[in-house]
């Protein structure tokens, strides 16, 4: 079975590639338990995953869906890629996991927030980059 962990850390980027589909660090943490869900189904496994969500972020004009990732999933199957091209640079290694504390998840969402903002045009980069800083420092 696939780890949240894993999950999340592969859904992020897609907050900042679609920010039009309007996610945020709540519902990021609702579609990674609902996509190892459906993805367990279907015995999805690591390198499966990361190879469909990579297939994903290079094709879909809009945020993906889990069947644009089960699709990416039945053509690694049908067609594995050579050994070399899905290699552990895109793993995250669960022994550098750390469990984020919620004090830590929140900031994370804020910067999320920040960043998404930003890429909409809603703020400036400038006022982005005041924004993250108050939220490092503790301050927002």
């Amino acid at each position: 079975m696939l780890s949240p962990t894993l999950i999340t850390h592969e859904i992020e980027p897609l907050l900042v590639l679609y920010p039009e589909a309007g996610h945020n660090g709540a519902t990021l943490v609702l579609l990674a338990e609902q996509w190892q869900d459906l993805l367990a189904d279907d015995g999805v496994n690591e390198a499966e995953f990361v190879w469909a969500m990579r297939r994903a972020k290079k094709h879909c004009r809009f945020f993906p869906k889990i069947a644009d990732i089960l699709e990416g999933v039945r053509a690694y199957r049908e067609h594995p890629p050579p050994a070399a091209t899905v290699d552990a640079r895109h793993r995250l290694p669960e022994e550098s996991v750390v469990p984020l504390t919620a004090e830590e998840r929140a900031r994370n969402v804020k910067k999320i927030a920040v960043l998404m903002a930003q890429a909409a045009h809603q703020i400036s980069p400038e006022e982005a980059a005041d924004e993250l800083r108050a939220i490092a420092e503790g301050t927002a």
